[in-house]
């Protein structure tokens, strides 16, 4: 399942609608924004539909795409998953079991690697990209070739930190989006998680503000589409 969010004029009434054309049940949160749930997509690609019901009884339709697979970022990591790493590291790979030799290849949440840069990299391409479309500036040079072995300099990690900044910095964000690290020296599973989720926020303003466009000149004024 996936939830999805939405913004929407502060007089609207009642929502319904479908998404990825499933009928789906729209409820109003504390913060003003409008959730769903809905079936997770293969490629985390939704196509929302929505009848919009003002205050005054007015109906207005919309339709918009909501973008969440693309960015495939990690937000969960725990001390677990450090506590793992460490643990595989000790046994060495000679006396790991199958499971473990497994979980190895298939990359670890609690190391942070080349795996975890270029991810990061190319979500922050595709949100800058998101963002220009917007209308808004951001300046950034990401690198999403890293290669296991590579061993970045500081001048490489301040960039790949100021990329993030940028993103973060481009609109206002909720105070509850976190941080950006100060720096990558001695990175915590936590400080790992902010700097993804930063991209996931400003990611789903951007979806807020796609969706707030239908609701601007004529068709906020009432016109029913």
């Amino acid at each position: 399942m996936q939830r999805l969010s939405v913004s929407l004029p502060m007089n609207t009434l009642y929502v319904s609608g479908t998404v990825n054309d499933v009928a789906v049940t729209w409820t109003r949160q504390e913060n003003g924004a409008w959730e769903a749930i809905a079936d997770r997509a293969e490629d985390d690609t939704y196509h929302v539909e929505l009848t919009i019901i003002s205050a005054s009884g007015q109906p207005t339709n919309a339709e918009f795409t909501l973008y969440y697979g693309l960015l495939q970022l990690i937000t969960d990591r725990t001390q677990a998953d450090v506590d793992y790493v460490s643990q595989l590291n000790i046994l060495g790979w000679e006396n790991m079991n199958a499971q473990q030799r497994n979980d190895y290849l298939a990359g670890l949440k609690g190391a942070y690697n080349a795996t975890d840069m270029n991810r990061v990299g190319n979500a922050v391409s595709y949100v800058a990209q998101r963002l220009t479309n917007c209308g808004y500036t951001v300046h950034i040079n990401p690198k999403v070739d890293w290669q296991i072995g590579d061993i970045p300099t500081v001048s490489n990690l301040t960039a790949y930190l100021d990329d993030v900044r940028a993103i973060r910095a481009a609109l206002a964000v909720s105070p509850a989006t976190p941080p950006v690290p100060e720096d990558m020296d001695k990175l915590t599973y936590t400080e790992a998680n902010n700097i993804e989720q930063i991209l996931l926020d400003v990611n789903l303003l951007i979806d807020r503000i796609a969706a707030a466009w239908f609701y601007s000149g004529e068709l906020y004024s009432g016109e029913v589409v």
